[in-house]
């Protein structure tokens, strides 16, 4: 059964975050100054805020973010701890 639309943009929802922590990385790793740094925590960030907002709008239609919602959270602490841990 094909997905619906509104299923097609939940799933590319919670899986953005994905596309921007590998960016971050690269970011930490390929510029390594204090721009790159600014520039991986900002996207990030970005992450994070792609991922309350489609909390929030599950929340306005009183749905449950189902498995790519709680993993993308799972995903970007895990990701985040890290990038502190070594990036600061």
């Amino acid at each position: 059964m094909p997905k619906s639309r509104q299923q097609r943009v939940e799933d590319a929802l919670w899986s953005a975050p994905i596309v921007l922590v590998m960016l971050a990385y690269l970011s930490f790793r390929i510029v390594q100054n204090d721009i790159g740094r600014t520039v991986g925590w900002g996207l990030y960030g970005l992450g994070w805020a792609l991922v309350i907002g489609g909390y929030a709008r599950l929340a306005a239609k009183r749905r449950r973010p189902g498995a790519g919602g709680v993993l993308a959270v799972v995903f970007l602490g895990a990701f985040g701890l890290l990038f502190w841990v070594n990036h600061g």
